[in-house]
């Protein structure tokens, strides 16, 4: 006879946004759109996307997510020039990656790419 087995079940958000603070100063810089100006201005919501750190787990843990897909949120790199596009899209990977490095159990993530330069974003 078969074992009547529960199986384990995990709660795993998919394209959960961040926003690393160049790429958002840079947005805000270059006139950004407006939903980079409204995040930013949100406290909460801006702190939260900002944060790939210790609270993001912490608020995982509470409301029982197991994991995170993080990535970039709109607009990324997409309105900005290709010289300002490819250097903030490998930063923003960067981000990403450290954080996935640092909870390798908590994050995976989706990487970003400078769309303005389709040669760079193959080698992101």
């Amino acid at each position: 006879m078969c074992e009547d087995i529960t199986p384990i079940r995990r709660v795993i958000g998919v394209e959960e946004h961040a926003s690393p603070p160049g790429l958002r100063e840079t947005l805000l810089k270059w006139g950004g759109d407006e939903t980079v100006n409204r995040m930013s201005s949100q406290g909460e919501l801006n702190f939260r996307l900002l944060d790939v750190g210790e609270e993001r787990p912490a608020r995982m843990r509470a409301s029982g997510v197991d994991m995170e897909v993080l990535s970039i949120t709109t607009p990324g790199t997409q309105p900005l020039p290709t010289e300002v596009a490819v250097p903030l899209a490998r930063e923003a990977n960067d981000v990403l990656a450290d954080a996935v490095r640092r909870h390798p159990n908590r994050f995976a993530a989706f990487a970003t790419l400078p769309t303005s330069d389709p040669e760079a974003a193959t080698a992101c």
